[in-house]
Formats: structure tokens, C-alpha cells, sequence
């Protein structure tokens, strides 16, 4: 039927409107879906940092491997290297990236380490320097390896080599650190060290074995 002939009566000028009705309601539900896809889709940024020589890509909640290694070198170097002069402002610098959950933990270490009783010797000095980065991609984790060398006023230098270990997600596009740890040695507990070193089982009391 022609549309003239159909809104020539009452009839089809009611027919005419329940078609335009349902022709606006089903284009508002795809409007609506198109603009939550979009709110649901986040830009991915590319670029290359200044320790790297290849682009990385950093998405709303995810990044390249070999970013994350990168920010996690930057955070070593940042937090291993604070002194009593310095050691309010990189704190401060660190709560930007660091989740408030383990935040005063954080803190409380670099102050333990920025009041080494080296610095209280004449030109005493502390340094950390990272030697290897690797990421674990089932935990999350940034290992470092590097070597913190305390120097005397003498200059006798006493090395240590740690591991600092970081649980990294990425929030909103930026990189947080949800857990911090530090041991001494050059071997990273990565899942495959875990399983090849169980804890060892809880002495037996004297109770249990009478």
C-alpha cells in the first residue's frame, strides 16, 4: 500500500505512528549501545622510554612486558638511592605510583635505609644498582637484581646483592605497585622457585611427640 493512501485514514495515520515509534525506539537502543562500546574501548598509548629502544604500548589496564620491567628499574633506582636529605621528596614522589594499601610500609623502609649509620660518618654513602630485570607474568611481578654498596668515609665499600621484587598492575592507563618485597641473594622467587623450594614444615613440639 502507498504511504498517501495509507495516512488517508484514521487507521493507517495510526499504523504510520506505531511504525515511527518503533523505528525511534529501536534507533535509541542502538545509540546506546554504540556509546557504552565506546565508553567501554580506552585509548592504547605507544611510546618509548628513555631506558628502552622500542616502542611499548600501554593500555586502560594492561602493558607491554617490557615497560613494566622498565618502571619497575625506575622505581628501584628512585627508592634505593635516598639519603636523609632526599628522602621526603622521593616518598613523597612514590606515593603517586605506589598503592595507599602498602604505601606506609613503603615509607617506613625508605626512611630505615635513608637513616643508615653510614650517613652519619663524613662523606658515608649508600647506592643501588640494578644489574637485571625480569617479569613473571602469572603473579604480576618486576624482579631486580642489583647490588647495594654501602661506602665508608674511608672508603671501604661493602657490597649486598638483592632482589627487589614488585607485584605491578596498571589502573587507569598508570602503573601501581601492590606489593613490595626485598631479599638478599641473585635469584628471584618466581614461581618456578617456589615449587623447587616448599617451605619447610613447622617443628614438632614436645607435646607432639610425647
Amino acid at each position: 500500500m502507498k504511504l498517501k493512501n495509507l495516512i488517508g485514514t484514521m487507521e493507517g495515520l495510526s499504523s504510520f505512528a506505531k511504525l515511527n515509534a518503533s523505528a525511534n525506539a529501536l534507533l535509541a537502543v542502538a545509540m546506546c549501545a554504540l556509546a557504552i562500546n565506546q565508553l567501554g574501548q580506552h585509548e592504547t598509548t605507544r611510546l618509548i622510554p628513555p631506558t628502552l629502544d622500542k616502542e611499548v604500548k600501554i593500555g586502560w589496564n594492561s602493558a607491554d612486558d617490557e615497560y613494566l620491567k622498565s618502571f619497575g628499574l625506575y622505581a628501584s633506582v628512585l627508592m634505593g638511592n635516598v639519603t636523609p636529605k632526599n628522602v621526603n621528596f622521593v616518598a613523597d614522589s612514590v606515593s603517586a605510583f605506589v598503592d595507599p594499601a602498602i604505601y606506609p610500609e613503603v615509607r617506613k623502609k625508605m626512611f630505615i635505609l635513608a637513616n643508615d649509620p653510614v650517613f652519619n660518618t663524613n662523606a658515608g654513602s649508600v647506592a643501588w644498582s640494578a644489574s637485571k630485570t625480569s617479569y613473571e607474568k602469572e603473579t604480576s611481578k618486576v624482579f631486580i637484581v642489583g647490588t647495594m654498596e654501602s661506602r665508608s668515609a674511608t672508603g671501604q665499600v661493602k657490597p649486598e646483592v638483592n632482589v627487589v621484587e614488585y607485584v605491578m598492575k596498571i589502573r587507569d592507563g598508570r602503573p601501581v605497585i601492590e606489593a613490595f618485597d626485598t631479599y638478599p641473594g641473585s635469584n628471584p622467587k618466581t614461581l618456578k622457585w617456589i615449587q623447587a623450594h616448599p617451605p619447610k614444615p613447622a617443628e614438632q613440639t614436645k607435646e607432639t611427640i610425647q
